[in-house]
């Protein structure tokens, strides 16, 4: 199966890396520049019928400079997204030093996420911070990073694909980001070391925090996930069936479903909107008891009372 973005405005760019057009974004105009020669690898891929090579010690990676990027692009230099989710799958060779990933890496107002020395690390504003999970060589990865710089969390979640365990980590103190107009590159850091060392296969960029249920659609190629529904009016994409979340891009909340079944809404009151679910569910009913032989029994200066047989 395949992904499908075209019906996603929060898509921003995607990059597929199939032969002969490495550097192609298939949803915008964000073409990247190929630096040192990266190459195709048409035997060892994820998605499409190719990947990309890097070779570390060649220094390849791929960049856009900041001014070429569209003022919606999730962490522009004075752009408008200051939310958005990076999702990339990687398979490393080797697993020493500092091997940069997604994102503007080691600079001022840096975001994204890499990997040093066997484990995956977030980089906000030239700040590194461990998540603890680990790499190993000769197994795809795929990782999804989520920024929000508004109030100021960040974090991953990363699906190993030897064994299918899915990994989590999150940090929700960081300091205040402003990002710096530094290149968007994949596979290296901002000061032109630190080069990722394997394959990199669909990499797409949404200026939205994904839920975890889009982040799994994509990774097994099902994307849009099924039961998405559209409020035309707004233009939101607000409910998903069959999760556990509800998610209104436009105010950047995550609301979970009630489980009080007699109510079929969800009252935000923060922005004081009103949230249909999917499927409202049937009122409480109280049943009688079956077939009661009722009478009624009474004593002095006391009310009638049912007693049942």
């Amino acid at each position: 199966m395949a992904n499908d973005f075209s019906g996603d405005n929060s898509c921003k760019a995607l990059w597929r890396f199939e032969s002969g057009a490495l550097t192609v974004d298939s949803k915008g105009s964000n073409t990247l520049t190929a630096v040192n020669g990266p190459t195709e690898n048409t035997s060892d891929y994820r998605e499409g019928a190719c990947s990309s090579a890097l070779v570390r010690n060649n220094r390849q990676y791929y960049k856009i400079p900041d001014a070429n990027l569209p003022s919606d692009f999730p962490f522009k230099s004075g752009g408008s997204a200051r939310q958005g989710t990076y999702c990339g799958w990687f398979k490393f060779n080797s697993t020493s030093g500092n091997q940069g990933l997604i994102g503007k890496l080691r600079c001022s107002g840096s975001c994204g996420v890499f990997m040093y020395n066997g484990t995956f690390y977030l980089d906000w504003n030239n700040g590194w911070q461990s998540t603890g999970i680990a790499v190993a060589t000769g197994i795809w990865y795929h990782v999804a990073c989520r920024m929000n710089l508004d109030n100021k969390s960040s974090n991953v979640r990363i699906y190993r694909a030897s064994d299918g365990q899915v990994f989590n980590y999150a940090k929700t103190d960081w300091g205040s980001l402003t990002p710096g107009a530094y290149d968007f590159r994949i596979g290296a850091f901002n000061d032109d070391t630190n080069a990722f060392d394997g394959l990199v296969d669909e990499v797409v960029i949404f200026n939205r925090l994904l839920i975890e249920g889009e982040i799994d659609a994509i990774r097994c190629g099902t994307f849009p996930p099924p039961g998405s529904e559209i409020i035309d009016a707004a233009g939101l994409q607000v409910a998903y069936e069959r999760t556990n979340e509800v998610r209104i891009d436009a105010v950047g909340l995550t609301v979970a479903y009630g489980l009080d079944p007699d109510y079929g809404f969800i009252n935000i009151d923060a922005t004081g909107l009103t949230v249909l679910m999917d499927t409202v569910p049937p009122v409480k009913r109280v049943f009688p008891v079956p077939n009661p032989r009722v009478r009624w029994q009474s004593h002095p200066n006391l009310r009638k009372f049912p007693v049942i047989n």
